[in-house]
């Protein structure tokens, strides 16, 4: 029966970025992904789910692509090299603001249903 079966290919259900993230979180290094020792622990922002300031150090509450909400992870921003994300989270935090509160600039910490907002947003 085997023989009947060469040439034949059956499409991959899982995106790239699936299977990526799929070796990484097995930790495997898989040349034909992309994905090496050296870059094994790169990790890529899906989106920004909280901002809080403290001792004027900016902090984001970030989703890991691949991993579960649960291992989302406050990182301080010079950690951070997603800047389109970064622009697109500070455009809808301002615009939020000010439509609630007349305002712009953010507080020191998100209010629970305005950071609920912004996760609905960027997902």
């Amino acid at each position: 029966m085997a023989e009947n079966l060469k040439g034949c290919s059956v499409c991959c259900k899982s995106s790239w970025n699936q299977l990526q993230d799929l070796c990484r979180l097995a930790k495997l290094s898989c040349p034909a992904l992309g994905i090496s020792k050296r870059n094994l622990y790169d990790f890529e922002v899906e989106y920004l789910c909280d901002y809080k300031k403290i001792r004027e150090q900016e902090y984001y509450l970030v989703k890991w692509r691949g991993y579960p909400d649960s291992e989302s992870t406050w990182e301080p921003r010079q950690n951070l090299k997603c800047v389109r994300i970064l622009k697109q989270f500070h455009k809808d935090l301002e615009r939020e603001l000010l439509r609630r509160h007349h305002r712009s600039k953010p507080p020191r910490h998100l209010d629970p249903s305005l950071a609920n907002y912004l996760v609905q947003k960027a997902k």
